[in-house]
């Protein structure tokens, strides 16, 4: 009988207690891309007070930055993985 190795399941191929960084980094991605915007997002809409004592121009800036950064998370990591 012959065992499954590599892509579409059976047994993995032996590793010799190494670990598969090339695979938790991409997939590490899935988890961390959203985190990390997330609080960027969250870090901009927390200094729009300080902003608009500063200048209200630069408060609406980092508004419209908001309005057109939070839809392009969805859209980058379409684009990464098309190829």
């Amino acid at each position: 009988m012959q065992e499954k190795t590599g892509r579409g399941g059976g047994i993995p191929p032996k590793t010799d207690g190494k670990i598969h960084t090339h695979t938790h980094r991409y997939n590490a991605f899935f988890a961390l891309y959203p985190l990390g915007i997330s609080c960027e997002c969250l870090l901009v809409y927390a200094s729009l007070g300080l902003a608009r004592a500063w200048a209200p121009l630069y408060a609406w800036f980092l508004v419209a930055a908001l309005a057109v950064y939070v839809p392009g998370m969805f859209v980058f990591p379409y684009l990464c993985f098309l190829a």
